[in-house]
């Protein structure tokens, strides 16, 4: 588990505009919480008065894995009633984080909405396996609260699930959507437009190739994803309640492949954003612990569901441990708390790694990573991709390397515009800082200023008479 880092930083934004604080004024993301509508940074805004936010974001982190581990054993002994390791062996091979098709993980280390709204959905989950539709259908419909792509991704999977079935249950399907007026209307009917010009697109190409544009994808990527959903099909074939996870696997899949491809081909804003690619998650989960449960209740099958255990965590990319950049940002968010006022605005190196924000909680002007947000609110995404121009003095957006690995593209950028920034004179940034109304700017380039790491802090004149220190 890990803290501040990543998505929790852009979060950082969303939880105090959820309590009504301008702490962050100024930042590129100031005002976008609408965009992201989740009970979540309520929630969190609303605890962190009672718990430390590291605190609250490890109790946070460690309940929803527990709940997560507790759903995912409980389908796998709705589908190996007669083999309880099988469960265990399932939720242990689950817990081994996996990225998947459209670059979201199964598990993260971060309290972010994808995490949170999980363990709800797998309850959802559960409940479909044991033919509790409306049950099902409302958890579905809270998760769409907390994260709505997971949860419409899970939905509409459910959704085939229910057919065969409906007339036990008509009305179920209409509980998740009162779920999906509710996370509409924390968005505060701020929706952004449904189509997307070609500006916004070249953006989301340039950004968000790996969640978003499906024809960038190398075929390595693919044929990953086309292992995970055989695997499934075929472990859940072999269970013995596999029946109507089969029907959900096939709705999930066809959800995944209909509006992943529709969502970029038309330039259909909606569908982008929910990021139907999603639902390979649930896929990934379904394969991880029907696996197990599809041994045979030998002492053969016991090694093999092992073995699956020890494939799967061999095979899993991710890591909740800080790297040295991370560490870096950590040392200069800390200086940054204690030698800043709240609300001065810090203009950073563009491509450092996403945990300032949270650990510091002062506003930034922009990192790369922020322009992810270009597929929620095109006007935004226009200012990042400016400030990202103002920073580098360069035009990344004109060449745009291939997608030859999951964020290759994107790093591939962030790692020019970071050198772009990093070659400028110290006078042109400063110029960059003040007409931006920012207090410090940050440079990996040693001179005048506090070193603080690698970095050199420099605290931007408020007057063109005053000196820079």
């Amino acid at each position: 588990m890990v803290f501040g880092v990543g998505d929790q930083d852009i979060a950082a934004v969303f939880v105090q505009e959820a309590v009504g604080g301008e702490l962050f004024a100024g930042d590129l993301l100031a005002g976008a919480a609408a965009r992201h509508p989740s009970l979540l940074w309520a929630l969190v805004g609303a605890l962190r008065a009672l718990v430390p936010a590291e605190a609250l974001s490890h109790i946070g982190v460690l309940l929803s894995l527990v709940s997560c581990g507790l759903a995912l054993g409980l389908i796998g002994r709705e589908l190996a009633p007669e083999t309880p390791r099988a469960w265990v062996l399932g939720a242990m091979a689950a817990g081994a984080a996996q990225l998947v098709l459209g670059g979201a993980p199964t598990l993260d280390p971060l309290l972010v909405p994808r995490l949170v709204a999980l363990p709800v959905e797998l309850f959802a989950l559960l409940a479909a396996v044991r033919q509790r539709w409306h049950v099902a259908f409302l958890l579905a419909g809270l998760a769409l609260c907390v994260h709505a792509p997971s949860a419409a991704a899970l939905s509409v999977g459910m959704g085939v699930g229910w057919v065969p079935r409906r007339h036990e249950a008509r009305a179920a399907p209409l509980l998740a959507l009162l779920g999906a007026g509710l996370a509409l209307s924390l968005a505060g009917g701020q929706l952004a437009p449904m189509g997307v010009d070609g500006p916004s697109w070249r953006l989301i190409e340039a950004r968000l190739a790996h969640h978003l544009v499906p024809n960038s994808w190398p075929l390595a990527t693919w044929v990953a994803a086309a292992a995970w959903s055989a695997v499934a099909a075929w472990a859940l074939r072999r269970s013995g309640a596999g029946g109507t996870l089969m029907l959900v696997l096939a709705g999930l899949l066809g959800w995944a492949l209909l509006a992943g491809v529709l969502g970029p081909v038309l330039e259909v804003r909606l569908l982008l954003n929910l990021e139907p690619w999603q639902a390979l998650r649930f896929v990934v989960l379904l394969a991880s612990v029907a696996v197990p449960c599809a041994m045979p209740a030998t002492r053969v099958g016991a090694v093999l569901a092992a073995a699956w255990v020890a494939l799967c965590v061999g095979v899993s990319p991710r890591s909740s441990r800080l790297g040295p950049a991370e560490r870096d940002v950590i040392a200069l968010a800390k200086w940054a708390s204690k030698h800043s006022e709240p609300g001065d605005l810090f203009v950073l190196p563009p491509n450092l790694p996403p945990a300032f924000r949270e650990r510091a909680q002062r506003p930034v002007y922009a990192l790369w990573k922020d322009g992810g947000e270009a597929q929620f609110d095109p006007l935004l995404g226009k200012e990042w991709a400016e400030r990202m121009t103002r920073l580098c003095a360069c035009s990344p957006f004109d060449d745009l390397p291939p997608e030859h690995a999951p964020f290759g593209r994107s790093r591939t950028l962030a790692s020019a515009v970071g050198a772009a920034y990093d070659s400028r004179p110290r006078e042109e940034l400063v110029g960059v800082a003040k007409a931006a109304g920012a207090a410090w700017l940050v440079t990996r380039a040693a001179g005048d200023g506090v070193a603080v790491g690698p970095f050199w802090v420099v605290e931007v004149p408020r007057k063109p008479t005053e000196e820079v220190r």
